[in-house]
């Protein structure tokens, strides 16, 4: 089996605090059926004090959920001069889902703060 790997249209998006913000539109290869086996979430901010904690959620064409999964780094211990980043390692969560080729995989975040996101999947087929 071959393994892919995909950001979709978006290489990182601020995510509104509080409220579920759209992180990034993957489309699925034509052909198929693919098997997404891991979901990779990196979150980042620029302030020591956000604390980047919430949860992720899967919205995909024709494959029922739920598909929601928390995520969080802890304190982000930025430094204290203005635009000081500190990101710690994207967290992968495992994952076995049946999709569809061409199928639309939406990757949505909630969060406590507003954070920088980044979200991938790695898929085989």
């Amino acid at each position: 089996m071959t393994s892919y790997g995909d950001i979709g249209d978006t290489t990182q998006t601020t995510v509104t605090a509080g409220t579920a913000t759209k992180i990034t539109t993957i489309t699925m290869l034509p052909g198929g059926p693919y098997r997404i086996k891991k979901l990779r979430v990196a979150i980042g901010s620029d302030s020591n004090q956000l604390i980047p904690i919430g949860y992720v959620e899967l919205k995909i064409d024709r494959v029922s959920g739920p598909f929601k999964f928390p995520v969080g780094m802890g304190q982000v211990n930025a430094g204290t001069a203005a635009g000081e980043v500190s990101w710690q390692n994207a967290e992968e969560i495992d994952l076995d889902i049946e999709v569809p080729g061409n199928a639309k995989v939406e990757v949505w975040g909630t969060f406590q703060d507003a954070v920088d996101v980044t979200a991938g999947i790695v898929y085989v087929g």
